[in-house]
Protein backbone atom coordinates (compact mmCIF):
# COMPACT_ATOMS: atom_id res chain seq x y z
CA UNK A 1 0.00 0.00 0.00
CA UNK A 2 1.09 3.54 -0.67
CA UNK A 3 2.33 5.32 2.47
CA UNK A 4 -0.13 7.71 4.06
CA UNK A 5 -1.82 8.20 7.40
CA UNK A 6 -3.97 5.09 6.79
CA UNK A 7 -1.13 2.71 5.88
CA UNK A 8 -1.65 0.73 9.09
CA UNK A 9 -5.35 0.28 8.28
CA UNK A 10 -4.57 -0.83 4.73
CA UNK A 11 -2.03 -3.38 5.93
CA UNK A 12 -4.46 -4.56 8.59
CA UNK A 13 -7.20 -5.20 6.01
CA UNK A 14 -4.73 -7.20 3.91
CA UNK A 15 -3.83 -9.32 6.94
CA UNK A 16 -7.45 -9.78 8.02
CA UNK A 17 -8.52 -10.87 4.54
CA UNK A 18 -5.59 -13.27 4.34
CA UNK A 19 -6.41 -14.63 7.82
CA UNK A 20 -10.04 -15.18 6.79
CA UNK A 21 -8.87 -17.08 3.69
CA UNK A 22 -6.37 -19.18 5.65
CA UNK A 23 -8.45 -19.86 8.76
CA UNK A 24 -12.07 -19.94 7.61
CA UNK A 25 -12.03 -21.40 4.12
CA UNK A 26 -12.00 -25.20 3.92
CA UNK A 27 -8.97 -26.86 2.34
CA UNK A 28 -10.82 -27.93 -0.82
CA UNK A 29 -12.01 -24.35 -1.40
CA UNK A 30 -8.48 -23.01 -0.92
CA UNK A 31 -7.15 -25.53 -3.43
CA UNK A 32 -9.89 -24.60 -5.93
CA UNK A 33 -9.17 -20.90 -5.59
CA UNK A 34 -5.43 -21.50 -6.02
CA UNK A 35 -6.06 -23.52 -9.20
CA UNK A 36 -8.62 -21.04 -10.56
CA UNK A 37 -6.50 -17.96 -9.72
CA UNK A 38 -3.47 -19.58 -11.36
CA UNK A 39 -5.49 -20.50 -14.45
CA UNK A 40 -6.80 -16.94 -14.65
CA UNK A 41 -3.26 -15.57 -14.36
CA UNK A 42 -2.23 -17.58 -17.43
CA UNK A 43 -5.43 -16.63 -19.29
CA UNK A 44 -5.05 -12.94 -18.43
CA UNK A 45 -1.44 -12.94 -19.62
CA UNK A 46 -2.43 -14.56 -22.94
CA UNK A 47 -5.38 -12.19 -23.36
CA UNK A 48 -3.32 -9.06 -22.77
CA UNK A 49 -0.63 -10.37 -25.10
CA UNK A 50 -3.18 -10.91 -27.89
CA UNK A 51 -4.92 -7.59 -27.25
CA UNK A 52 -1.98 -5.31 -26.44
CA UNK A 53 1.12 -7.20 -27.61
CA UNK A 54 2.46 -7.52 -24.07
CA UNK A 55 1.64 -10.27 -21.60
CA UNK A 56 0.59 -8.72 -18.30
CA UNK A 57 -1.01 -9.57 -15.01
CA UNK A 58 -0.18 -8.62 -11.42
CA UNK A 59 0.31 -10.13 -8.01
CA UNK A 60 -2.42 -7.77 -6.81
CA UNK A 61 -4.87 -9.39 -9.21
CA UNK A 62 -3.80 -12.89 -8.18
CA UNK A 63 -4.15 -12.05 -4.47
CA UNK A 64 -7.57 -10.46 -5.00
CA UNK A 65 -8.68 -13.45 -7.07
CA UNK A 66 -7.73 -15.79 -4.22
CA UNK A 67 -9.96 -13.79 -1.91
CA UNK A 68 -12.91 -13.17 -4.25
CA UNK A 69 -13.10 -16.38 -6.32
CA UNK A 70 -15.08 -18.24 -3.62
CA UNK A 71 -17.81 -15.62 -4.15
CA UNK A 72 -17.42 -15.46 -7.93
CA UNK A 73 -17.47 -19.22 -8.43
CA UNK A 74 -18.86 -21.13 -5.45
CA UNK A 75 -21.25 -18.46 -4.18
CA UNK A 76 -22.54 -17.58 -7.63
CA UNK A 77 -22.91 -21.26 -8.52
CA UNK A 78 -24.88 -21.85 -5.34
CA UNK A 79 -27.21 -18.93 -6.10
CA UNK A 80 -27.71 -19.87 -9.75
CA UNK A 81 -28.02 -23.60 -9.15
CA UNK A 82 -28.72 -25.84 -12.10
CA UNK A 83 -29.91 -23.16 -14.55
CA UNK A 84 -27.28 -23.12 -17.29
CA UNK A 85 -28.76 -20.35 -19.46
CA UNK A 86 -29.22 -17.97 -16.53
CA UNK A 87 -25.80 -18.88 -15.09
CA UNK A 88 -24.00 -18.16 -18.36
CA UNK A 89 -26.08 -15.13 -19.40
CA UNK A 90 -25.59 -13.39 -16.04
CA UNK A 91 -21.94 -14.31 -15.63
CA UNK A 92 -20.73 -10.93 -16.98
CA UNK A 93 -22.67 -9.22 -14.16
CA UNK A 94 -20.94 -11.56 -11.72
CA UNK A 95 -17.52 -10.59 -13.12
CA UNK A 96 -18.41 -6.88 -13.22
CA UNK A 97 -19.31 -7.06 -9.53
CA UNK A 98 -15.92 -8.62 -8.82
CA UNK A 99 -14.17 -5.94 -10.88
CA UNK A 100 -16.00 -3.12 -9.11
CA UNK A 101 -15.47 -4.44 -5.58
CA UNK A 102 -11.86 -5.49 -6.12
CA UNK A 103 -11.04 -2.47 -8.29
CA UNK A 104 -12.18 0.02 -5.68
CA UNK A 105 -10.45 -1.96 -2.93
CA UNK A 106 -7.21 -1.79 -4.94
CA UNK A 107 -7.70 1.95 -5.48
CA UNK A 108 -8.20 2.49 -1.76
CA UNK A 109 -5.22 0.28 -0.97
CA UNK A 110 -2.71 1.59 -3.53
CA UNK A 111 -4.17 4.91 -4.66
CA UNK A 112 -4.85 3.33 -8.08
CA UNK A 113 -6.02 -0.02 -9.40
CA UNK A 114 -2.81 -2.04 -9.36
CA UNK A 115 -4.59 -5.08 -10.80
CA UNK A 116 -6.00 -3.72 -14.10
CA UNK A 117 -7.39 -0.57 -15.65
CA UNK A 118 -9.73 -0.17 -18.62
CA UNK A 119 -9.75 3.64 -18.57
CA UNK A 120 -8.35 3.84 -22.09
CA UNK A 121 -11.54 2.27 -23.51
CA UNK A 122 -14.67 4.27 -24.40
CA UNK A 123 -16.91 1.65 -22.80
CA UNK A 124 -15.25 1.60 -19.38
CA UNK A 125 -17.09 2.59 -16.22
CA UNK A 126 -16.50 2.83 -12.48
CA UNK A 127 -13.14 4.61 -12.87
CA UNK A 128 -11.89 2.03 -15.35
CA UNK A 129 -12.84 -1.00 -13.25
CA UNK A 130 -15.17 -2.56 -15.82
CA UNK A 131 -15.34 -2.62 -19.58
CA UNK A 132 -18.67 -3.47 -21.23
CA UNK A 133 -16.89 -4.74 -24.35
CA UNK A 134 -15.53 -7.65 -22.34
CA UNK A 135 -19.04 -9.08 -21.83
CA UNK A 136 -18.67 -11.65 -24.66
CA UNK A 137 -15.46 -12.91 -23.03
CA UNK A 138 -17.19 -13.12 -19.66
CA UNK A 139 -20.04 -15.09 -21.26
CA UNK A 140 -17.42 -17.45 -22.69
CA UNK A 141 -15.75 -17.74 -19.31
CA UNK A 142 -19.14 -18.37 -17.72
CA UNK A 143 -19.76 -21.20 -20.19
CA UNK A 144 -16.39 -22.77 -19.40
CA UNK A 145 -16.89 -22.38 -15.67
CA UNK A 146 -20.43 -23.76 -15.73
CA UNK A 147 -19.28 -26.98 -17.35
CA UNK A 148 -15.74 -27.35 -15.91
CA UNK A 149 -16.05 -26.08 -12.34
CA UNK A 150 -18.10 -29.03 -11.04
CA UNK A 151 -15.20 -31.30 -12.06
CA UNK A 152 -12.78 -29.03 -10.20
CA UNK A 153 -15.02 -29.24 -7.13
CA UNK A 154 -15.03 -33.04 -7.30
CA UNK A 155 -11.26 -33.16 -7.87
CA UNK A 156 -10.48 -30.88 -4.92
CA UNK A 157 -12.80 -32.84 -2.64
CA UNK A 158 -11.08 -36.04 -3.74
CA UNK A 159 -7.58 -34.63 -3.30
CA UNK A 160 -8.46 -33.29 0.13
CA UNK A 161 -10.01 -36.62 1.15
CA UNK A 162 -13.46 -35.17 1.70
Amino acid sequence: PEDDERTWLKKLTLLILLAVWVCLFPLDLKLRTLVAASAYTVTESMFTYMERGLAFTSFCQFYCNLLYLPILLDGYGHIMGNRPFLYIACFPLNVYLLEIVVGYYCMWLHGFNAAWCYSDYNDSYFHGCIRLGHAPFWVGLGSCVYFAYPFLIEWTLLVCGL
